[in-house]
């Protein structure tokens, strides 16, 4: 089994924690760690390693191979990317803490999503185009790993 954890660095404790725990050899790879071992992770011992370690933790089958991946499907916002957009977008408006107020209500389940997002973009009517190419200039980045 191969396991992947996205983080340019890990502190040896935390390292010596994981080779014990899945008796495997670890590997830095620049921008993550791979771990190889014998047996799958048991799925209790593996939410309390996410709960430990606050960044993305991927087991794959030993065989995998990202040449052979067709197609990635990722949620954008705080996930794939570093903002949470139509909030950034809002901010350019300034409306920022009135999109903010709907994504609250969304989260407390006030709302469902399709309402809050036809909330939160109504109150960017009239903005000018170029709101979000200053967006994208200089707010969006991609997240690490």
């Amino acid at each position: 089994m191969l396991t992947i954890i996205h983080t340019p660095e890990l502190d040896d404790s935390l390292k010596s924690q994981l080779i014990t725990e899945i008796d495997g050899e670890l590997q830095h790879c620049g921008d993550h760690y791979r771990l190889h071992h014998g047996a799958p992770w048991p799925r209790q011992s593996l939410d309390g390693l996410r709960q430990r370690i606050p960044f993305d933790i991927n087991p794959l089958p030993e065989d995998f191979r990202l040449d052979d991946v067709r197609l990635v499907i990722s949620d954008m916002d705080s996930t794939l990317i570093n903002i949470e957009c139509v909030d950034e977008i809002a901010d350019f408006a300034g409306v920022k803490a009135q999109v903010a107020a709907i994504t609250e209500e969304a989260m407390r389940g006030e709302l469902d999503f399709a309402a809050s997002l036809t909330q939160r973009v109504a109150t960017l009517e009239g903005l000018d185009e170029s709101a979000l190419g200053k967006v994208y200039e200089e707010r969006l980045s991609p997240n690490p790993g």
